[in-house]
């Protein structure tokens, strides 16, 4: 890997710049963080491409950017390296890095923030701490039962009880989870939030929807992104610690 990903990208529609900003909190995040992110937004053909060819041929040479759009890459740099960027954001989002994109045929500049990537190999090396992390880990004893809050709930927490970095889950440049969300105002019953990302499983890449439908769209919103949440962790590896096996006599109960 290169001492330092790059934090300028050039896409066929936008160029990116980022990842900057965020607290300690957040943990590190880096230009390979925003390439993965990225990737897994682009469309089946292109991700099949880029994903399961064997290699890539050259098409002629880079086109060669304006100099309105090279003056305006370049203020945004220096922005940014300056420090006197600024995005506002709410709730987790707040503490979260963020990727600007300048859009190359509108010139529109639109800032989202970023979830470090849990599969990043530079922001999560395997290292011999990580692994005796995950050693301990899966020491732990598990969790003890707890009582129900009330005789008619179910959960010991609302979907509202979650601090969900809504934007950084769904956003058209580093969404975790998609580009966005829609909502259906032609339900009579109940106020439905729905998304959708691809997915790689066995099959090859799958249209994973996620939704969720209570009596509001914020509520739905919350219900879907927890809906997505359990797919994104369930299809797939989502961190680079060392998998412990164990046989089924050593599990015990």
């Amino acid at each position: 890997l290169p001492a330092g990903p790059a934090t300028v990208h050039l896409t066929a529609q936008a160029v990116l710049l980022g990842p900057w900003g965020g607290t300690p909190a957040a943990g590190p995040a880096c230009g390979t963080c925003v390439a993965m992110r990225r990737q897994r937004l682009r469309t089946r053909t292109e991700r099949e491409a880029l994903e399961t060819g064997t290699e890539t041929t050259a098409a002629g040479a880079w086109p060669v950017l304006p100099d309105h759009t090279v003056d305006a890459v370049w203020s945004l740099h220096r922005l940014i390296a300056s420090g006197a960027a600024r995005h506002t954001a709410e709730g987790p989002d707040a503490e979260l890095p963020r990727v600007t994109e300048l859009d190359l045929e509108t010139l529109r500049v639109r800032t989202f923030p970023l979830l470090p990537e849990p599969m990043c190999p530079r922001c999560r090396p395997f290292t011999e701490e990580a692994a005796s992390r995950a050693a301990a880990e899966a020491t732990l004893p598990a969790p003890a039962p707890l009582p129900k809050p009330r005789p008619d709930s179910y959960r010991l927490r609302r979907a509202s009880d979650h601090p969900l970095p809504v934007k950084a889950l769904a956003n058209p440049v580093c969404g975790v989870l998609g580009g966005g969300t829609w909502t259906d105002v032609t339900s009579p019953t109940t106020a439905p939030v729905a998304g959708s990302v691809f997915m790689r499983g066995y099959a090859g890449l799958t249209d994973v929807t996620w939704s969720g439908q209570a009596n509001s769209f914020r509520a739905s919103r919350d219900l879907a992104f927890l809906e997505g949440l359990e797919r994104y962790a369930g299809t797939h590896r989502r961190h680079r610690a060392p998998v412990v096996t164990a046989s089924l006599e050593e599990l015990g109960d």
